[in-house]
């Protein structure tokens, strides 16, 4: 009784001071004002650190000569409903001795029928063919004999539409769609994580957590029988948008949901490059639009049902992902290309801590993690 009272005491004598949540941990560096990623004049200095969105910049003219092989840049889409995943890929990759090269690939993921339908064009270009912009957003199409995706802005949505032909796991047909995807004005979570090779960088842009109206179709795949997947008020789509300069072997970790709780917009992602991630990470949780920066967490795969678990030492992060039957399995070698990929997709359960002390339930957000290893 005595120590309650005693509490009770110190706090009143402190005034509201001692009421207020405690102030979060850095977790790094944050970047408040724009700032080139490159420092002038070294282009072995880079800037390292996180920001509540895109503020650092991206020169690719500034990135050496002898480094512009390890130049890798693309807008990334990945789209997540409760009975299927929509993943589309505008991407310029330069390899060494080889030259530069367009890679416009459209992936659905069926989890009812457990089926992959999808369609790639793989171009060599010569400068003109694309030139992703060095900020989010713009208007590209990548035409090839095979079909085409382009991405369209506006003024409150990016519009992706795209037909391809050949389309893989059906013997043939054809996959068209029409992604109408809004971009509310919400922070994001950009991160720079170099490497301890002077001059690599990894620089990501998530934009978490973004409604998805359109839809995907596939023609004469499989049995030839026509097929529609609609996406509704239950689809999110996260932007993956990236430009580094990468070493020759990279591998990493991510993981995103979204979803709605108590009619709150959220949106999950964490990960890792594996580079020097003193100055941040990209881990945290989007609220209604407001990034709440999260610890890194510890991921942990082994649970015998299939469910991976990631958790921070701090006790802010604890949530899992379980699977709902659908996994996704790359292991291709084209020589100077190779990547392994392991992605369950499931539903996020669990809690996280907002930055304002509450604890946020996350049950019932869709999405995925993945882990991958990539030579190239």
């Amino acid at each position: 009784m005595l120590s309650r009272l005693l509490v009770a005491f110190a706090l009143a004598g402190c005034g509201d001071a001692a009421l207020s949540p405690a102030p979060r941990p850095a977790y790094g560096t944050e970047h408040t004002m724009p700032v080139a990623i490159i420092a002038p004049g070294d282009p072995a200095a880079i800037v390292a650190g996180w920001a509540r969105g895109p503020l650092f910049g991206f020169d690719r003219a500034a990135v050496p000569t002898t480094r512009q092989d390890r130049v890798r840049e693309w807008d990334f889409y990945a789209i997540h409903a409760p009975d299927f995943a929509v993943m589309v890929t505008l991407a310029e990759v330069r390899f060494a001795g080889r030259g530069s090269f367009v890679i416009a690939s459209v992936s659905l993921h069926d989890f009812a029928t457990k089926a992959l339908h999808g369609g790639s064009l793989l171009l060599p270009d010569q400068g003109d063919l694309l030139d992703l912009a060095p900020i989010a957003g713009g208007n590209y199409r990548v035409d090839g004999s095979g079909g085409f995706i382009a991405y369209e802005d506006g003024p409150a949505a990016r519009t992706i539409r795209f037909a391809l032909d050949r389309v893989q796991g059906g013997g043939g047909g054809r996959i068209e769609g029409e992604l109408a995807i809004e971009v509310p004005a919400d922070e994001s979570i950009a991160v720079v994580t170099p490497w301890s090779e002077p001059g690599l960088f990894f620089y990501e842009n998530k934009v978490m957590a973004m409604p998805v109206g359109g839809f995907v179709r596939t023609i004469g795949v499989g049995d030839s029988r026509d097929r529609r997947w609609d996406l509704a008020g239950d689809a999110f789509a996260v932007m993956d948008w990236v430009r580094a300069v990468v070493p020759g072997t990279i591998d990493w970790t991510w993981a995103v949901g979204a979803g709605f709780v108590d009619g709150r917009r959220i949106g999950l992602n964490f990960g890792s490059v594996f580079g020097n991630e003193r100055a941040g990470t990209p881990d945290a949780v989007l609220v209604d639009g407001v990034v709440h920066k999260l610890p890194p967490v510890a991921w942990d795969e082994s649970a015998a049902d299939g469910s991976w678990r990631l958790a921070s030492d701090d006790g802010r992060v604890d949530v899992r992902l379980v699977p709902n039957g659908y996994r996704e399995r790359q292991d291709l070698d084209l020589g100077f290309y190779a990547t392994t990929l392991d992605k369950p997709y499931g539903v996020w359960s669990g809690e996280v801590e907002l930055d304002d002390g509450e604890r946020l339930v996350v049950d019932g957000l869709v999405g995925a993690a993945e882990r991958v290893h990539t030579t190239w």
